[in-house]
């Protein structure tokens, strides 16, 4: 993984969210005296007072390979070509978040699916086809699970979650809306005095603005996101009433951090780099708006190229959707919900994790005494983690960057981590957290890496820490490059 690539995508992925956010949050006659900028500037902080709304929606995606493909890749990707899909969304403002109502039909290879899903500001309900019963995820229990397994403190509540999104959304949002239309050259919005829309068999013509990106336009976009969260202490505010281990420090701690890595983005993006990729995507973003400067249609249509490493796949993806958006307050339609007629997803998710039977271990000896086999799903759990994490290493290896890529993969390892360390075959050890090892120490000389050195993965009984006095168990897996092992990867767990 490059940084540099990373950082790529990751612009890319801000960007359309962050002009999709400002359609959905809340996109005819123009008056004749504003400036592209100054209407856009109208639209986006009327979208952020949008409360009650519908959108009706329709669309098409299709999908076409690139080059030599594997025909087992093809036969699986086929079913991505020629897809539509319609359908409708119901937006009806709260006291705090609004209520959701959504219907999806899409239609791909001849297959018709028709999905619901609802959210009543505290539980997502989700009907699917293929499901006997709605899913039913209560945001608020699991809220309160998550903060006692985590033992979290009382700040972590679903209700002051809620609030706190509610003044980013309010308090925030307007001032990044402003910022981003400043950033934007005039050069890259147009106004189109009719432009037609076609929905549902209908043609509505209406004013519209169009926006087409360039590299320059979309780092100053995402640079201005990052200015803004230190723009004043709204954000760090309600990020510190979450910080339960004083990581962000003090405000101007919080700034440097930003600035910091605000600096390696704009560093690490290359616009040259930029400018290729974008030559490979075709963005078009046309929205109609009424003399309030309230959307009321947007027409959308992205061509991309993706290429997929793994599957050695290279494809045009070509999407296109129409909305249109209706101001009268909707009537949701809320489905009951009972024990016969739903699933809980949290439930459902916990037998998955822990077995079919009840959960139910207990230790003996520092070894596991367990039923059902429910730990077995937790111990595959750690040896496909150690195994993706050295694909990572094996992939561009070189030792000087072990240490880097073990921090970057740190943050994707969502199991409790005690210790991550890399013994090189020249006896170097690196290990993470940083750790003073006994004079002489050579890493080579132990079990986790002589034993990985023939196995394809070693696991360990489970121990305690002497640190710590936690339950840990250690798995190690050698790391081979050109068919010669350069070293053995080992990960710590915490299975109490």
């Amino acid at each position: 993984m490059h940084k540099k690539n990373k950082y790529l995508k990751l612009s890319l992925i801000l960007l359309i969210i962050a002009l999709l956010l400002s359609t959905f949050s809340g996109c005819g006659k123009k008056e004749p005296d504003l400036t592209a900028k100054e209407t856009l500037d109208k639209i986006f902080q009327q979208s952020a007072t949008l409360q009650d709304y519908t959108v009706e929606f329709e669309g098409k995606m299709n999908m076409t390979m690139e080059g030599d493909i594997d025909p087992e890749a093809a036969a699986m990707i086929q079913m991505f070509q020629n897809i539509e899909y319609n359908g409708s969304l119901q937006m009806a403002k709260q006291q705090v978040l609004s209520h959701m109502g959504m219907n999806f039909n899409i239609n791909m290879s001849g297959m018709s699916m028709a999905i619901e899903a609802y959210f009543d500001g505290e539980q997502i309900i989700v009907k699917y086809p293929l499901l006997p019963q709605y899913i039913v995820l209560n945001l608020s229990s699991a809220m309160d699970e998550l903060t006692a397994y985590e033992n979290l403190n009382e700040t972590f509540t679903y209700e002051n979650i809620i609030k706190d999104m509610d003044t980013l959304i309010v308090q925030w949002m307007p001032g990044y809306y402003s910022k981003m239309v400043d950033a934007i050259d005039e050069t890259a919005l147009e106004l189109i005095d009719s432009h037609e829309f076609l929905i549902g068999g209908e043609s509505i013509k209406s004013r519209a603005i169009k926006m087409t990106m360039t590299p320059d336009m979309m780092v100053d976009v995402i640079d201005v996101m990052m200015e803004q969260a230190i723009a004043d202490e709204t954000l760090y505010n309600i990020l510190k009433k979450y910080d339960q281990y004083d990581d962000l420090g003090t405000f101007e701690e919080f700034k440097a951090e930003i600035q910091e890595g605000r600096s390696e983005m704009l560093a690490a993006l290359d616009l040259d780099e930029l400018q290729n990729s974008m030559n490979d995507m075709d963005y078009t973003y046309i929205m109609g708006y009424d003399k309030d400067f309230k959307p009321i249609l947007m027409d959308m249509k992205i061509s991309m190229v993706v290429e997929e490493d793994m599957l050695n796949i290279k494809s045009r993806v070509d999407t296109s959707g129409v909305l249109k958006y209706n101001y009268s307050k909707p009537t949701i339609n809320f489905p009951e919900i009972t024990p016969e007629n739903s699933m809980d997803l949290m439930e459902q998710l916990g037998m998955l994790l822990f077995g079919m039977g009840d959960f139910d271990y207990s230790w003996d000896d520092d070894y596991y005494d367990f039923e059902d086999d429910n730990y077995s799903a937790f111990y595959y759990n750690y040896v496909y983690i150690l195994e993706d994490f050295v694909w990572y290493l094996e992939d561009d290896y070189d030792f000087e960057t072990v240490a880097e890529k073990i921090e970057e993969f740190i943050d994707y390892i969502y199991f409790d981590t005690a210790y991550v360390y890399f013994a090189s075959n020249d006896g170097d050890m690196l290990i993470w957290p940083q750790t003073e090892l006994p004079p002489g120490y050579d890493p080579r000389d132990f079990p986790f890496y002589q034993d990985a050195l023939v196995m394809d993965y070693v696991s360990s009984d489970i121990y305690d820490d002497p640190t710590t006095m936690r339950k840990v168990q250690s798995f190690s897996q050698k790391v081979v490059v050109n068919g010669e092992v350069v070293g053995v990867l080992g990960i710590d767990f915490y299975v109490d």
